[in-house]
């Protein structure tokens, strides 16, 4: 999952690279200024953020959605174990002590 979540950064790092090269060359035509080629490729990169965000979503809510049908513990349920086990040593320092 991670390593296709890397792989698509690359491959929208190179769409980045690849769009200002064409951007860069329709300003040389004179076609568009160099501010319209600015606008549009922040335009292009920020849909692109958005996209990457949304299915960054997509992916935590499916590993959300396998990990719950495993019956693994959550962190909630460490936590409250966690507290129960310092419940029960503090019983047991206090019995060690008492009957000493």
């Amino acid at each position: 999952m991670f390593e296709t979540m890397r792989k698509m950064m690359l491959v929208g790092l190179g769409v980045q690279e690849k769009a200002r090269e064409m951007l860069d060359e329709m300003v040389e035509k004179g076609t568009i200024s160099r501010e319209e080629g600015d606008t549009m490729l922040n335009k292009l990169m920020g849909q692109a953020e958005a996209n990457v965000n949304t299915m960054e979503e997509k992916m935590k809510e499916i590993v959300a959605s396998i990990l719950s049908t495993m019956d693994l513990p959550t962190k909630g349920d460490v936590e409250e174990l966690r507290d129960q086990v310092a419940l029960l040593q503090k019983s047991i320092d206090k019995l060690q002590g008492g009957g000493s």
